[in-house]
């Protein structure tokens, strides 16, 4: 089993992949096979990276894609983070989780398909490296 002992610089860097899932444009198989990459060296596994999803970035970055002016090309870092950031605070908070349960069907809707292409890439570099031992 995986270290879910992140550090800062790791989640930042889970943050800014996932984040990808919500920008206003088509992800390539490139782009899948980089956040399963992301998720993989992060040293946490794909359910708990999924629970990062849900209760760290889709509640930052969620809406971009209810927007009709919505992010196309990237978040700002900076922003993201801090977004983000505040979410992770809240994250054991009985009324952020309620809310997260809530738009749990928007979530899905969005990000469902983009989970499936992930879990492939994340697959194959288990493989991968399970070989290689």
């Amino acid at each position: 089993m995986k270290n879910s002992n992140l550090t800062n610089e790791r989640r930042q860097a889970l943050w800014v992949a996932l984040s990808t899932l919500w920008l206003d444009s088509q992800l390539q198989d490139y782009d899948y096979a980089h956040i399963a990459r992301v998720i993989f060296e992060s040293c946490v596994s794909l359910e708990q990276a999924m629970v990062i999803h849900k209760y760290e970035v889709a509640p930052a970055v969620g809406l971009n894609l209810a927007s009709v002016a919505g992010e196309w090309a990237f978040f700002d870092q900076k922003w993201l983070v801090s977004r983000c950031q505040t979410f992770r605070g809240r994250r054991h908070h009985w009324l952020h989780r309620f809310r997260c349960l809530n738009s749990t069907p928007y979530v899905n809707y969005f990000t469902r398909d983009c989970w499936l292409e992930i879990t492939k890439h994340y697959i194959k570099l288990q493989s991968k490296v399970g070989n290689e031992l």
